[in-house]
Parts: structure tokens; C-alpha cells; sequence
């Protein structure tokens, strides 16, 4: 039988962490946004965050689809909640109503207390009203109590038969005492928000304090100093599952790294997203970067593959937004190739391919005869510096560039990715429609 590991101290935590240059580099150009642009796009990850957590501990099921469906609050979204259950609503309304809670904690730099951490767990799973506990008769469901440690044993039993040993019930309030005051030192409170964030969670997880709901609460934990600074929440989609227990596992082994990394690379997806879906700012260039271990330098025959597969997925999802689009007065087109005026790649990478990795989108009328163009292109670095990317697609528009790590495109496209790529074409479609309205009214 396993015996409960403590966490370790945040001291010791914190040399295992890598440098932090990349999320600084996105941090800076987030921060710039300014409030009223991030604030839409923030509390879309927000109600991302709030349905794909439940979603990781098998409370619902989700897919990519019916998440964004959700947090954008699309026309059939509370319908599409009620199909999957009754149950489904109110965990997300939860989960969502803690944000302003935590939100709360982190913009007043609320010390981190016991009673905060139980009031955290009454706000996750205040409609929760039992959990299942596995007896010696079989599963049964007993009542849940809010805010209260638990009271039995809740380590739970590996595929393998093994026990992954949490705190037992008598040492659980000394280490709940003992992660309070690590987290309450003035080094602690100095360090690198992803260093907070990723200790914490890991550090909570480790004494699963409560009977159930931990999960939620440790994300909505790591959410505090993640909101802190630069100002995102944690969102984990529960197609990043397996990836986040392995991480955890590797900590649990006493390697942080890969833990620390992927909570790292979370909130650079998160800055990311509202980077690309935001208002672009002049002078915004393409310094956004994510430092990547992976990335290697790669001849242009080796980069040809990923970047028609990346090309490919953009080029796709813009035929089928264009197509959903009303096509009078102005018609829409998304062709293959350049028209014009080809885009000019940043300095250190170039075009890949011809018409292949290359696409042009239209909007025109004949009468009066308007026509706006945006050129695109997929452009590459066969050895990117560090912590850059090595695909950018680029656009003869203001619209913000979209960077790609190689291991979002090998072997196939990430989730995050997929996303990432429909959101960018919604902005560059938006852009280019308000330009081609503005000129089609101007000459009526």
C-alpha cells in the first residue's frame, strides 16, 4: 500500500521551474490591450474554464464544439446545457459564479487563508449535494458538506490497483496549515505568477482536503495569481486530460517541470486566444512567442509537411465561414494563390510553398464596383531563436499575425490550435467586411 508523499516546499518548487521568458513576452503585449478590449474576451475563457473543468472530473461530457458553443453563448446554448443532463447547468453556473469570487481574492490581494479555501469549495460546488463513495458494500452516494474537510479516507485506487495516497484524515489540517503559510511568504509572494499557480495547485492536490471537488477548487485556486497577473484564468479543456495527469504524475515522482510547463503553456494559449481575437493595435508586431524545447532547427523540405497541414486547416475553415455568410450586396470569396500584393514575411522567416501554403479572401460588388482584399500566406523559420515560433501567418491586413509552435502541427493539429485557427479567420472575415462595407457606403 502507498503512503501519502507531502508536497514539497516552495523553495524547493521553484528550482525546478525553466525560464519564464515567453510568458513575459505574451504578458507585456496582453497587458497592453488594456481593459476594455481584454475584458469580452477574458470572460469567454471564463465560461470556457467553467465547462471544461466539471468536464475533466467526468461530471459531464464535452467536446471543443459545445464548449465554445457555450462560452460564446451561441443561439441554442442553454438548450444544448439541458440535453445533457440536469445536473449540467447548475455545475457550470457554479463554477462561473466562483470566478467573481476569485476574482475578487485576486484584485484585492486577499491573503490566502483556510477560510478562504473553504469558502472557495462552498462557491465550486454549492449545487452539488452528494458525491460517491466507494465502500466495502459497493459505491454509494453520501451528502457532500460544503467547506468541511472530509472526514473518511478518498485516496483513490489506480487501473492497476495501486492507491494514489492523498492526506489521510488526522494529517490533513496540519498540511492545509502547512500550504497556507508556504503560500504566504514573502517569497511566495514575489515569485513568478506560473510558479504561484502551478505550487498551489499541485501543493492542494497533493491533500485533496475535501471529499470531493478538489479538482475544481485547485484550478480555481491556481486562477487567483494567474488573474493576479497578467490578468487570465486557468483554462483546462478536457481534451488536455491525459496530458495534465501526466504532469501531475511526473510531479508526484518529484519532477515539477512538466507541471509547471503545462500550466505555462495554458495561460500562453489563454493571452494567445484574446491576442488574436482582439482589436489590432498598431505597432503590434510579432514578437509573441512561447519558449519550446521541441522546436529545432528543420530544413524547408522538413517544414513543407506541417505547414501545408496548417495551411490546409486555415484555408478550410475560411471556405466554410465565407460560405455561412450573407452574399448580397457584397459576395464573399476565399480562393487559393495570391491576388496583388503579396504579404511580407517577418524578418528570419519565409513563404513555404507557392499557391499551396498561400490564399487570398475577397469581398466585392459589382455596383457600385468595390473590391477588398486580404492576401495570406503561411511563412516559416528553419531555426526560429529561442522562444519563437517557427510557422507565422501572415496577412496583407492590420489583422494581428497567427503564431504556431511545431508542436501544435506534429504529428496532427491540436485542439487549442483548431480554435485558435477558427477564431483567427472569424476576426480577419470581420475585419475585411467592415472595410468593404465602409467602401460600398461611401460610393452608393
Amino acid at each position: 500500500m502507498s503512503t501519502y508523499q507531502p508536497f514539497p516546499s516552495f523553495e524547493h518548487w521553484r528550482t525546478m521551474a525553466n525560464g519564464h521568458e515567453a510568458f513575459d513576452r505574451y504578458a507585456e503585449q496582453f497587458r497592453a490591450l488594456g481593459d476594455d478590449v481584454r475584458g469580452a474576451p477574458v470572460d469567454k475563457l471564463k465560461r470556457e474554464a467553467a465547462v471544461d473543468t466539471n468536464a475533466v472530473e467526468g461530471i459531464y461530457s464535452t467536446d471543443r464544439g459545445f464548449t465554445r458553443t457555450v462560452a460564446e453563448q451561441s443561439f441554442g446554448w442553454e438548450s444544448a446545457m439541458t440535453e445533457k443532463g440536469d445536473h449540467v447547468r447548475p455545475a457550470f453556473d457554479d463554477v462561473l459564479a466562483s470566478f467573481d469570487y476569485v476574482l475578487d481574492v485576486a484584485t484585492a490581494r486577499r491573503p490566502l487563508t483556510e477560510a478562504l479555501i473553504r469558502e472557495l469549495h462552498q462557491a465550486v460546488a454549492a449545487s452539488q449535494s452528494d458525491h460517491e463513495v466507494l465502500t466495502v458494500a459497493g459505491p454509494q452516494r453520501q451528502a457532500l458538506a460544503h467547506g468541511q474537510y472530509k472526514t473518511m479516507p478518498n485516496s483513490p485506487t489506480r487501473p492497476d490497483g495501486t492507491i494514489h495516497a492523498y492526506a489521510s484524515v488526522d494529517d490533513t489540517p496540519l498540511e492545509m496549515a502547512r500550504l497556507v503559510k508556504e503560500c504566504s511568504t514573502s517569497e511566495f509572494d514575489r515569485a513568478h505568477p506560473v510558479e504561484q499557480a502551478s505550487y498551489i495547485h499541485f501543493a492542494f492536490v497533493c491533500v485533496h482536503p475535501f471529499a470531493d471537488g478538489n479538482g475544481r477548487v485547485s484550478r480555481q485556486l491556481a486562477s487567483i495569481y494567474l488573474l493576479r497577473d497578467p490578468g487570465i484564468p486557468l483554462v483546462l479543456f478536457a481534451d488536455q486530460r491525459t496530458g495534465y495527469l501526466d504532469a501531475l504524475e511526473a510531479a508526484d515522482a518529484g519532477n515539477a517541470r512538466p507541471f509547471i510547463d503545462f500550466i505555462e503553456q495554458r495561460a500562453i494559449d489563454s493571452m494567445m486566444t484574446v491576442l488574436e481575437s482582439a482589436v489590432p493595435h498598431k505597432g503590434a508586431g510579432t514578437t509573441l512567442a512561447e519558449l519550446d524545447a521541441q522546436e529545432r532547427s528543420r530544413t524547408p523540405d522538413e517544414l513543407a509537411g506541417p505547414a501545408l497541414r496548417l495551411a490546409d486547416a486555415v484555408f478550410t475553415e475560411l471556405e466554410s465561414q465565407v460560405s455561412s455568410l450573407p452574399q448580397q450586396p457584397l459576395t464573399s470569396q476565399c480562393f487559393r494563390g495570391f491576388i496583388g500584393e503579396a504579404p511580407r514575411p517577418a524578418a528570419g522567416y519565409d513563404l513555404v510553398g507557392e499557391e499551396s501554403t498561400t490564399w487570398n479572401v475577397s469581398f466585392q460588388s459589382q455596383f457600385p464596383s468595390i473590391i477588398q482584399i486580404v492576401n495570406c500566406a503561411v511563412t516559416a523559420s528553419t531555426a526560429p531563436a529561442a522562444g519563437y515560433p517557427t510557422f507565422i501567418v501572415i496577412g496583407t491586413s492590420a489583422i494581428r499575425p497567427m503564431e504556431i509552435f511545431l508542436r501544435d502541427v506534429e504529428p496532427t493539429l491540436s485542439a487549442s490550435l483548431i480554435t485558435r485557427i477558427s477564431r483567427w479567420c472569424e476576426v480577419l472575415l470581420a475585419e475585411l467586411a467592415e472595410r468593404a462595407t465602409a467602401e460600398y457606403r461611401q460610393k452608393r
